[in-house]
């Protein structure tokens, strides 16, 4: 089991030509910890979705604390309703959470004042990415324009947009897939994937940044350098003018047997996958968020 684990680590950032040498990783100071927050209050109105990417997560950080086990660091979690509680007792540097938009909202406001990176699960709301965004929220889960944008394009009758599908096969989603089913008996929906990318992404963030201090990590996910592997076969990145992740969406219905990517290049396209990506959600030149980029 322990050379599953060292294989599956190792595994994971073969197809990331960006990732620094293991040899150069492990100049690192040993002992430096990654400590996230899964904020999961009581009063969640999306209790479904806030217990899938709750499982998520928690994959992602037994995957992440195997990998960060060759490198001499750690990688743990703390979970609970109080974000404000989590930053001050669990000294963590990260808060995950959000399925709502108060909630989202409230921990927006830890995150800021607090000096910590949030990363949004859940909320889709526009605003967030928008006049009421933060220089410390960083939005995995895609926002309503992304959504509607991908509907339009996709072009199918009754269409439902997903982050992800529990069908998907290729760039290492079928492995992806059948890890979490072998974890937790069910198929990865999108708020499993969510969950487990926004760890996946922290971790490999500390490493290049070469800190686990959240102003490092916000320099880092903000800047051109920034872009991971979440198996869907582009690079991901977060948009610079409003932190919203770019990423491809599937839409998923009765009319079509598998998910329909979006966007999709022209055949023979060579038009860099960030541009391909920008095609869904607020474009830059349309943002009303004022933190730069």
């Amino acid at each position: 089991m322990r050379r599953y684990w060292r294989f599956a680590a190792l595994l994971m950032f073969a197809a990331a030509p960006f990732l620094r040498s293991a040899a150069a990783a492990a100049q690192q100071p040993v002992g430096d910890t990654l400590r996230i927050g899964l904020v999961l209050p009581d009063s969640a109105s999306r209790t479904k979705e806030m217990a899938s990417a709750a499982r998520g997560v928690r994959m992602g950080v037994e995957e992440a604390a195997h990998s960060a086990a060759l490198f001499g660091r750690t990688v743990t979690l703390a979970e609970g309703a109080d974000a404000d509680r989590l930053v001050a007792d669990g000294r963590v540097q990260a808060l995950l959470g959000g399925f709502g938009d108060a909630e989202c909202r409230a921990l927006q406001g830890v995150a800021r004042a607090r000096g910590v990176v949030w990363i949004d699960l859940g909320c889709d709301a526009d605003a967030l990415r928008g006049r009421e965004c933060a220089a410390a929220g960083f939005h995995v889960a895609p926002s309503a324009a992304m959504m509607a944008d991908a509907a339009a394009q996709a072009a199918v009758a009754d269409g439902r947009v997903e982050a992800w599908d529990a069908r998907l096969e290729r760039f290492g989603a079928d492995q992806l897939n059948q890890r979490f089913r072998a974890r937790f008996g069910e198929g990865m929906d999108s708020q499993g994937w969510v969950g487990w990318f926004a760890v996946k992404m922290l971790w490999e963030s500390t490493l290049r940044a070469r800190s686990s201090a959240p102003d490092a990590l916000m320099r880092y996910l903000s800047s051109d350098a920034a872009q991971f592997d979440g198996h869907k076969g582009r690079p991901l990145s977060f948009r610079a003018w409003d932190h919203q992740l770019r990423q491809p969406l599937y839409v998923v219905s009765p009319a079509a047997p598998d998910p329909v990517e979006v966007p999709r290049a022209a055949p023979g396209s060579d038009t860099p996958s960030r541009d391909v990506l920008d095609r869904l959600g607020t474009p830059r030149g349309r943002t009303e968020c004022g933190i730069g980029g």
